[in-house]
Protein backbone atom coordinates (compact mmCIF):
# COMPACT_ATOMS: atom_id res chain seq x y z
CA UNK A 1 0.00 0.00 0.00
CA UNK A 2 1.16 3.50 -0.82
CA UNK A 3 -0.59 6.53 0.67
CA UNK A 4 -0.12 9.89 -1.05
CA UNK A 5 -1.39 13.14 0.48
CA UNK A 6 -1.69 15.82 -2.19
CA UNK A 7 -1.17 19.49 -1.38
CA UNK A 8 -1.61 22.40 -3.74
CA UNK A 9 0.74 25.37 -3.76
CA UNK A 10 -1.55 28.40 -3.41
CA UNK A 11 1.16 30.85 -4.51
CA UNK A 12 2.79 33.76 -2.70
CA UNK A 13 1.42 36.60 -0.61
CA UNK A 14 1.43 39.64 -2.95
CA UNK A 15 2.49 41.98 -0.12
CA UNK A 16 5.39 39.98 1.33
CA UNK A 17 6.14 37.54 -1.53
CA UNK A 18 6.23 34.81 1.13
CA UNK A 19 4.59 31.52 0.11
CA UNK A 20 1.15 30.81 1.52
CA UNK A 21 0.79 27.59 3.51
CA UNK A 22 0.00 24.69 1.12
CA UNK A 23 -3.56 23.38 1.31
CA UNK A 24 -4.42 19.67 1.40
CA UNK A 25 -6.05 18.93 -1.93
CA UNK A 26 -6.73 15.19 -1.77
CA UNK A 27 -5.26 11.84 -0.78
CA UNK A 28 -4.91 8.51 -2.52
CA UNK A 29 -4.35 4.98 -1.29
CA UNK A 30 -2.65 2.75 -3.86
CA UNK A 31 -2.91 -0.98 -3.20
CA UNK A 32 -0.71 -3.85 -4.36
CA UNK A 33 -0.20 -5.45 -6.80
CA UNK A 34 -1.61 -3.01 -9.35
CA UNK A 35 0.33 -0.25 -11.10
CA UNK A 36 -1.28 3.20 -11.19
CA UNK A 37 -0.99 5.94 -13.79
CA UNK A 38 -1.52 9.56 -12.82
CA UNK A 39 -2.29 12.14 -15.48
CA UNK A 40 -4.81 14.47 -17.05
CA UNK A 41 -6.54 11.85 -19.25
CA UNK A 42 -9.95 10.55 -18.15
CA UNK A 43 -8.79 6.93 -18.53
CA UNK A 44 -5.92 7.08 -16.02
CA UNK A 45 -6.17 5.70 -12.48
CA UNK A 46 -5.60 9.07 -10.79
CA UNK A 47 -6.79 12.10 -12.71
CA UNK A 48 -5.22 15.51 -12.06
CA UNK A 49 -6.84 18.07 -14.33
CA UNK A 50 -4.23 20.78 -14.81
CA UNK A 51 -2.74 22.09 -18.08
CA UNK A 52 0.84 21.42 -16.91
CA UNK A 53 0.03 17.75 -16.23
CA UNK A 54 0.48 15.38 -19.17
CA UNK A 55 -2.25 12.97 -20.22
CA UNK A 56 -0.15 10.17 -18.72
CA UNK A 57 2.33 11.82 -16.37
CA UNK A 58 3.74 9.31 -13.88
CA UNK A 59 3.41 5.63 -13.08
CA UNK A 60 3.51 4.10 -9.60
CA UNK A 61 4.43 0.40 -9.54
CA UNK A 62 5.03 -2.04 -6.68
CA UNK A 63 8.19 -4.06 -7.35
CA UNK A 64 9.88 -6.60 -5.13
CA UNK A 65 8.49 -5.15 -1.90
CA UNK A 66 9.08 -1.51 -2.86
CA UNK A 67 7.05 1.20 -4.59
CA UNK A 68 8.60 2.77 -7.66
CA UNK A 69 7.70 5.98 -9.52
CA UNK A 70 8.54 6.79 -13.14
CA UNK A 71 7.97 9.92 -15.22
CA UNK A 72 6.36 8.88 -18.51
CA UNK A 73 8.30 11.27 -20.75
CA UNK A 74 6.34 14.38 -19.84
CA UNK A 75 6.91 17.85 -21.25
CA UNK A 76 6.94 19.58 -17.85
CA UNK A 77 8.68 16.86 -15.86
CA UNK A 78 8.34 15.51 -12.35
CA UNK A 79 10.50 16.13 -9.29
CA UNK A 80 11.29 13.71 -6.48
CA UNK A 81 12.53 15.53 -3.37
CA UNK A 82 13.37 18.60 -5.45
CA UNK A 83 15.42 16.70 -8.06
CA UNK A 84 14.23 16.01 -11.61
CA UNK A 85 12.90 12.45 -11.75
CA UNK A 86 14.78 10.40 -14.32
CA UNK A 87 14.15 6.74 -14.93
CA UNK A 88 12.36 4.71 -12.32
CA UNK A 89 13.06 5.60 -8.68
CA UNK A 90 12.03 4.08 -5.39
CA UNK A 91 9.70 6.16 -3.21
CA UNK A 92 10.07 6.13 0.54
CA UNK A 93 8.03 7.47 3.42
CA UNK A 94 8.60 11.23 3.68
CA UNK A 95 9.41 11.69 -0.01
CA UNK A 96 7.77 14.53 -1.93
CA UNK A 97 6.82 14.19 -5.60
CA UNK A 98 6.15 17.51 -7.35
CA UNK A 99 3.93 17.67 -10.44
CA UNK A 100 2.89 21.12 -11.70
CA UNK A 101 1.64 23.05 -8.64
CA UNK A 102 0.86 19.88 -6.68
CA UNK A 103 3.02 18.06 -4.15
CA UNK A 104 2.43 14.38 -3.39
CA UNK A 105 3.62 13.65 0.14
CA UNK A 106 4.41 9.97 0.63
CA UNK A 107 2.90 9.05 4.00
CA UNK A 108 3.12 5.28 3.97
CA UNK A 109 5.03 2.79 1.87
CA UNK A 110 4.26 -0.86 2.27
CA UNK A 111 4.47 -3.17 -0.73
CA UNK A 112 3.52 -6.80 -0.31
CA UNK A 113 5.92 -9.43 -1.52
CA UNK A 114 4.60 -12.49 -3.33
CA UNK A 115 4.96 -15.82 -1.59
CA UNK A 116 8.52 -17.10 -1.66
CA UNK A 117 7.69 -19.97 -4.02
CA UNK A 118 5.91 -17.72 -6.56
CA UNK A 119 7.51 -15.90 -9.44
CA UNK A 120 7.06 -12.14 -9.25
CA UNK A 121 5.38 -10.74 -12.35
CA UNK A 122 5.12 -6.99 -12.79
CA UNK A 123 1.57 -5.73 -13.44
CA UNK A 124 0.75 -5.13 -17.07
CA UNK A 125 -2.61 -3.35 -16.79
CA UNK A 126 -1.09 0.12 -16.85
CA UNK A 127 1.16 -0.82 -19.78
CA UNK A 128 -1.96 -1.82 -21.75
CA UNK A 129 -3.52 1.56 -20.91
CA UNK A 130 -0.43 3.37 -22.18
CA UNK A 131 -0.57 1.33 -25.40
CA UNK A 132 -4.27 2.18 -25.87
CA UNK A 133 -3.65 5.90 -25.33
CA UNK A 134 -0.69 5.86 -27.75
CA UNK A 135 -2.88 4.15 -30.38
CA UNK A 136 -5.57 6.83 -29.89
CA UNK A 137 -2.94 9.55 -30.39
CA UNK A 138 -1.78 7.97 -33.64
CA UNK A 139 -5.37 7.62 -34.88
CA UNK A 140 -6.16 11.30 -34.27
Amino acid sequence: MLILVVTKNPGNDPETDEPFEPKIYSSFELADPQSYILGRDQKVDIQLNHPAVSRTHVQFTPKKGKWMVKDLGTANGTKLNGEVLSGEQQVKEGDIIDIAEYSFNVNKVEAQLPFADETWVDPVESEALLDDLAAEDQAS
